[in-house]
């Protein structure tokens, strides 16, 4: 299955709402059982759950582009985020991107999607890593796409292995 954004219809997608209605409908019934389990639940027992939430949420995104991550470096990284209690483990760059990312996501939800804010998350998750050495504005120069959209193609292709930016890396 191609991402989201490789489809040929991306942005302008189309559904069939008949298909969807009963899985939405199961969604909301288990969402509703969640959201009365949280509201009982005490305050430390919700950062506790936020943290749980945000690291398994990090891991798994992470994995999907191979890398593997320090669970409980994750976490530490995502309570010093929100300024809670953490040990004095090491965290990698790669860690602390994430989480950085994540408590960004959770604080800005409410926000539009555009593409400073998919700069600065992009900034966020290559801080330290020495296998990219350009930011993302200047790949998508060098590979001469002009647009986020254009730039996910190319980098979704099977091609760019050969292509200028994928040189530069």
């Amino acid at each position: 299955m191609d991402w989201n954004w490789a489809q040929a219809d991306w942005p302008n997608f189309t559904y069939d709402r008949d298909a969807l209605e009963p899985l939405e409908m199961a969604f909301l019934r288990s969402s509703g059982e969640v959201v009365g389990a949280v509201r009982h639940i005490g305050d430390e027992e919700d950062k506790q759950l936020r943290i749980e939430l945000l690291s398994e949420e990090a891991i798994k995104t992470s994995e999907i582009e191979g890398e593997t991550l320090d669970r409980l470096s994750v976490q530490s990284s995502l309570r010093r985020q929100f300024g809670l209690a953490t040990d004095d483990r090491p965290i990698r760059p790669q860690e602390r991107g994430i989480a950085e990312m994540m408590v960004d996501v959770y604080e800005r939800w409410h926000t539009p999607l555009d593409e400073e804010t998919l700069f600065r998350w992009h900034a966020m998750l290559m801080a330290g890593n020495r296998h990219i050495g350009i930011p993302l504005p200047e790949a998508m120069e060098q590979s001469r796409h002009r647009s986020l959209q254009q730039a996910s193609s190319y980098y979704n292709s099977a091609t760019r292995r050969s292509g200028r930016a994928a040189r530069l890396l």
